[in-house]
């Protein structure tokens, strides 16, 4: 056990003597990997960072209650809850990203699509000289389902790469979302955010309520068909009584044209009822449209200045020389190890 011990020892200090030994190899790594941080260093921008948050809860407060209050007397619960989760899984989808890119945002003064923003900024054509057609292209207002080859072509390379470099979202166990954006363009990134956080919403919520906006328009389209029946029974039931109007008084109206007035006030009675029933049933459906609309809330939004992410060379300097010294230290001992197994 001593000589083993013995011998650990001896071999320990004599690659430590080794090490030093070597000394110049940790100087001429070092210099390699400094080399290497300065450039690193050099090819880095300063980046901005956008930053938005919102809550996804559903409760509601003040006044809101009431109007939840109300609805329950009638049947109709709170609205859906929204998943946070769900809110982050939509951030990051191509319909999504893709639609804000179709939105006009102000950049360096200049109205345009945000997708025609990126083209100029990030120079996009360049990465595509297989396809001429992507030459000074630029997108124009339309559905994102409708996209010809180039425009979808464009499209996916320009929401891969901001899924990939530029947007991060993440949810919190209480409800709130927070998303950033991260580019070198100081107002593309604080346009792009607001813009994203407004197309999220209005998504959302439209596709949260379609069913019960539809059945709205149904019931609104019934009523509009009711109120001109009755207008039309109303209608029918005032002329009787002008063309009748002496005799009625006389008391000289033939059997026949009376029975025509009890009909005529029949059909304005049903009409009426049906009327007032079908305005219970729209104002019903408009209550519950009301109550079913999710509740998005932004609590922050970026603003210019946005915050500066400049590249720290110090801190990548000792990272890279630290890396250098395992690397060194790995390479003598390796080399140390060879020399004595050809040597043995």
């Amino acid at each position: 056990m001593s000589n083993q011990l013995k011998f650990i020892v001896l071999t320990t200090k004599d690659y430590i003597k080794e090490l030093f030994r070597k000394w110049y190899w940790y100087l001429i790594v070092g210099l390699i990997f400094g080399g290497l941080a300065y450039l690193l260093h050099q090819r880095k921008q300063e980046t901005y960072t956008a930053q938005a948050s919102f809550m996804t809860n559903t409760d509601v407060e003040g006044g809101g209650s009431s109007l939840l209050q109300l609805a329950g007397q009638f049947g109709f619960g709170k609205g859906p809850e929204i998943s946070s989760d769900k809110l982050v899984e939509l951030l990051s989808t191509r319909k999504i990203i893709v639609s804000t890119l179709m939105q006009n945002g102000v950049v360096a003064g200049k109205i345009d699509l945000l997708a025609n923003h990126y083209l100029e900024l990030f120079e996009v054509d360049k990465e595509f000289e297989d396809y001429p057609e992507t030459k000074d292209f630029r997108f124009t207002p339309k559905e994102i389902e409708t996209f010809d080859f180039t425009e979808n072509l464009l499209a996916s390379h320009i929401y891969k790469t901001i899924l990939k470099e530029n947007l991060y979202a993440k949810a919190s166990q209480n409800g709130i979302v927070r998303t950033s954006f991260n580019c070198k363009y100081e107002e593309f990134a604080q346009q792009f955010t607001e813009i994203l956080i407004e197309t999220l919403s209005e998504y959302y919520i439209n596709r949260t309520v379609e069913k019960q906006r539809s059945n709205l328009d149904i019931i609104t389209e019934k009523v509009d068909s009711i109120k001109g029946k009755m207008a039309a029974a109303d209608g029918q039931l005032t002329s009787w009584y002008e063309k009748y109007e002496k005799r009625l008084k006389a008391q000289s109206v033939e059997p026949k044209a009376y029975m025509r007035k009890v009909q005529l006030e029949r059909d304005a009675e049903i009409s009426s009822k049906a009327y007032i029933e079908a305005l219970k049933n729209q104002e019903m459906a408009k209550l519950n449209v009301a109550t079913q609309t999710p509740l998005i809330q932004l609590i922050d939004i970026p603003t210019l200045p946005l915050s500066k992410n400049s590249p720290n060379f110090p801190v990548s300097l000792i990272i890279f020389l630290f890396l250098s010294f395992i690397v060194t230290t790995v390479l003598i001992v390796l080399n140390k190890l060879i020399k004595d197994a050809l040597n043995a």
